[in-house]
């Protein structure tokens, strides 16, 4: 897990929601960084991958809610166009906070981000608590499995001010 932390992430992330064509685009063919800068082939990205999904496949979660801070529009493609009850993949890991303040102290663009919750319905395998690997102390930062279903609940209308997903089995 600790590979996954700071800023290695996005290659990660990147060949899972875009595949080896997300290098190719940044100019890096065949080559991305750790969290550390070390530059791994994508057959060592690929290996930890696996090895990230097998911890996560073991850990255990009680119910909670999620908050992220992000471009809606990104991760959650089509969004704007959604419907409640329209769902999603999570192609990539998805870092979540269980502190809502946390979330809203995300730092960004803010015109560009919004809050999203996310009622997890807790169980094995579906996420894990980072604590020691959170990139910042007061993150509280739990991250979802790559592959995650969502189902959308509720989106901003005047009243409501955040998009509401619940996760789906």
């Amino acid at each position: 897990m600790r590979r996954y932390s700071g800023k290695g992430y996005r290659d990660y992330n990147g060949i899972l929601r875009h595949g080896e064509g997300y290098l190719r685009r940044y100019g890096r063919a065949g080559q991305c960084a750790d969290p550390l800068g070390n530059s791994l082939d994508i057959g060592g990205v690929l290996n930890d991958i696996r090895l990230i999904d097998r911890a996560i496949a073991g850990c255990e979660s009680p119910p909670m809610n999620l908050y992220r801070r992000c471009e809606v529009e990104i991760e959650f493609e089509r969004i704007r166009f959604a419907n409640p009850g329209d769902s999603f993949v999570l192609r990539g890991y998805t870092s979540t906070t269980v502190s809502e303040k946390a979330a809203m102290e995300f730092k960004g663009d803010e015109s560009r981000r919004e809050v999203v919750e996310i009622l997890f319905p807790g169980g094995t395998g579906g996420g894990v608590f980072m604590r020691e690997n959170a990139e910042w102390e007061k993150e509280f930062e739990f991250l979802l499995k790559r592959g995650s279903r969502c189902k959308l609940v509720s989106k901003p209308d005047g009243i409501n001010k955040r998009y509401v997903f619940e996760m789906m089995p």
